[in-house]
């Protein structure tokens, strides 16, 4: 008896034990998934880019943090706005000091949630290797690591990963309570952007092809919180239904009878982290030496990912068990894959990431397997190779940005800088990787915070609203100020306690009655005709270039000490803008252009936020009709502030057929409804609406 009890105790120490260790390797697991993930993603969050869409995003953002509730966003290039779902969650950095750092890792958090979403769909489904080398696989995968940085309006793979999760929840075990959670991920990733349309296919084929496993009561309930979640875009973009349908009509924008294969190559591109080294847009030696290995992990790739479908295929064709789930992830693998194929505009490889986590799935499947037989050494053997070289790839990446931001003065000019940026990109964006990474965030937030802590130390009154920063950026037309990322960034990431302000070149702000901060880029400087008394407070060079960002403080002259017109004026509007004077030529030839100088004082104190007046110059003849006119005001008139001397050059060219004579060169006011504002006396009575100051005499055609 007393040999017979000795292994019955044995066994139960040994049951006692095997849980224990159970529960350690089901924790293990998704920590080293969870903390390779955060690794990759959260650390240096100011590296990331900055540019147009960034930046956009983050303004939008801005406004709802304080009360606004937007429900669209950018227009698309299918003419069509996107929703505005994730201008709330990225309005959430906004309780930060640093909002657009904040933001980002709000996003990599979100990603690496992503991840761990994976390692659970793998693990819950396919059994824990499968979730762990999906997770793995997810973690250290290039493409994945640095879009999960980048706080855009894009398809978020957590949705996706949530979706696909619920889904094989009610079809492969039959649990209808995740029917709700299916529908409002869904509903939540159609505010994402756009190319959530991509997930009709796949959502689809999900219902109609398990029609019994979603008809129960709980649909009603996930239909309704569906429509709730969609109900406000939906109903803004059924108002604006007819000019969507003459949009969509101005381009080729639909399906194809001829499929592309670029979305194929691009997937092939995402799992293996092949070309991360084009985002850059300059010679990394680092990852230019991983070239060769990040081929080879493509070709390993590749073949892990044709072996997974393949697998996935067999599962469904002889109904293994849980053959339903591997039938859901063939189909949310390849329905969105050949709908972007079959589409006639460009594709990008960010559009592929509506298909995560499901490549890195089917990887899992054709890797994960017991690792005693010489196969399975194989398949880890490939597995860690492809692991660490991803992981060397992304840390080259962030690394080449480091260096570049460290790197010394140079002869190169920020526009030789730009201009060979310029052309990367436009390789880039034939090739489908789409815009380059651009300068970090690093470089516009440490001109921002300078500004800011100079801006400290020499206080300006200016009343208790944000304080006003004159930016110069030589934009030549509002359609580059529209695209000027510089603008942009600055735009954000000085506000909201800094408001930034853009003239465009040919004017100039000058400051009367309150001392203003001015900020000029590399490659610009301020008009020390007309701002005399300056002091440089700051300098941020731009690396590897011989430029630099400066902040100045402008003292305020009046406006007898800064300007001398040729021809002075004292005309005052209703608008509350006077008309200083006016420089232009005395003569010149019919045909001729002639270049103006026109200076106004903003007097009034407020203006609307729709207000759009503009300085108009305008060549008069005797009997009081217009010959030649010229607009522009280089500057919002909402931005404009009392105290502002605007001086703003002009060309006006007088046409070839004009009679010799003399004329007149008159000035006003126009306003945003066409009508001119009228000129007013000391005693507030109206006269005319332009005010004629110099006389130009017209002589014939050289």
């Amino acid at each position: 008896m007393l040999r017979t009890a000795a292994p019955s105790r044995r066994r139960s120490e040994r049951d006692r034990a095997l849980p224990r260790w159970w529960a350690r390797k089901q924790v293990v697991a998704p920590l080293l998934v969870a903390a390779t993930a955060a690794l990759l993603r959260l650390p240096l969050p100011d590296l990331t880019p900055f540019g147009h869409d960034e930046a956009l995003e983050a303004i939008r953002a801005r406004p709802i943090w304080y009360g606004a509730r937007p429900v669209e966003s950018e227009i698309t290039s299918w003419f069509i706005p996107d929703p505005a779902g994730l201008l709330y969650f990225f309005a959430l950095a906004e309780a930060f000091s640093h909002p657009a750092i904040a933001r980002v890792g709000l996003v990599a958090a979100a990603n690496v949630v992503a991840v761990l979403v994976c390692y659970a769909l793998g693990r819950r489904f396919f059994g824990p290797r499968v979730g762990l080398v999906a997770g793995a696989l997810y973690a250290v995968n290039p493409w994945a690591a640095t879009f999960a940085r980048q706080p855009w309006v894009i398809t978020q793979p957590l949705l996706t990963g949530a979706m696909l999760f619920a889904a094989m929840m009610v079809v492969a075990r039959r649990d209808r309570r995740w029917i709700v959670p299916f529908f409002v991920a869904l509903a939540a990733q159609t505010q994402t952007h756009l190319l959530a349309v991509l997930y009709g296919p796949p959502v689809l084929l999900t219902l109609l092809l398990f029609p019994r496993r979603w008809l129960s009561r709980e649909l009603l309930a996930a239909a309704a919180a569906a429509a709730l979640i969609v109900a406000p875009y939906a109903t803004h973009l059924w108002a604006m239904r007819e000019g969507l349908v003459d949009a969509l009509g101005r381009g080729d924008r639909g399906l194809t009878l001829s499929p592309d294969s670029t979305p194929a190559t691009l997937t092939l591109w995402l799992v293996s982290g092949l070309n991360l080294d084009t985002k850059l847009g300059f010679p990394a030696p680092a990852l230019e030496a991983l070239r060769v290995p990040l081929f080879g992990v493509a070709l390993l790739a590749g073949g892990l990912l044709v072996l997974g479908i393949a697998r996935a295929m067999q599962a469904c064709l002889r109904r293994h068990p849980g053959w339903e789930a591997h039938a859901l992830l063939l189909i949310w693998f390849s329905a969105p894959l050949l709908l972007m194929s079959w589409q006639s505009s460009a594709v990008y490889i960010h559009y592929v990431l509506v298909l995560l986590p499901a490549p890195f799935l089917l990887m899992a499947l054709a890797v994960a397997g017991r690792i005693e037989s010489g196969v399975g050494v194989i398949r880890a053997a490939c597995l860690t190779a492809i692991c660490a070289i991803q992981m060397a790839a992304v840390v080259a990446f962030y690394a080449s940005f480091e260096a570049s931001l460290a790197a010394p003065r140079t002869a190169v000019s920020p526009s030789q800088w730009q201009a060979a940026l310029n052309r990367a990109e436009l390789g880039a964006k034939q090739a489908g990787i789409g815009e380059l990474h651009g300068l970090p965030l690093r470089y516009w937030q440490s001109v921002a915070d300078r500004a800011r802590v100079a801006a400290a130390l020499a206080p300006v009154h200016q009343g208790a609203g944000p304080r006003d920063v004159v930016v110069v950026t030589g934009i030549q037309d509002d359609g580059n100020r529209h695209l000027d990322e510089r603008r942009k960034a600055l735009e954000y990431l000085l506000g909201p306690d800094l408001q930034a302000r853009f003239p465009l070149e040919g004017l100039t702000v000058v400051p009367t009655t309150v001392d203003t901060l001015f900020l000029t880029i590399p490659e610009q400087d301020l008009p020390r005709s007309f701002l005399r008394d300056v002091r440089r407070l700051a300098d941020a060079p731009l690396p590897g270039t011989n430029g630099t960002t400066r902040l100045w403080l402008v003292r305020a002259l009046p406006p007898r000490e800064l300007i001398r017109p040729r021809v002075p004026a004292n005309a005052r509007f209703e608008s509350g803008v006077r008309l200083l004077g006016l420089d232009g030529p005395p003569r010149a030839g019919a045909g001729q252009t002639l270049a103006l100088v026109s200076y106004w004082l903003v007097e009034r104190e407020d203006a609307t936020p729709d207000e759009d007046d503009q300085p108009f110059v305008e060549l008069v003849d005797a009997s009081g009709t217009p010959r030649a006119h010229q607009a522009g005001a280089g500057l919002p008139s909402h931005q404009w502030r009392a105290g502002d001397l605007l001086i703003q050059r002009a060309s006006l060219t007088a046409p070839v057929d004009l009679p010799v004579g003399q004329y007149h060169l008159a000035a006003g006011i126009s306003r945003q409804d066409g009508a001119r504002a009228r000129v007013v006396d000391d005693q507030g009575r109206a006269g005319g609406d332009a005010a004629a100051v110099a006389t130009v005499t017209i002589e014939n055609a050289p």
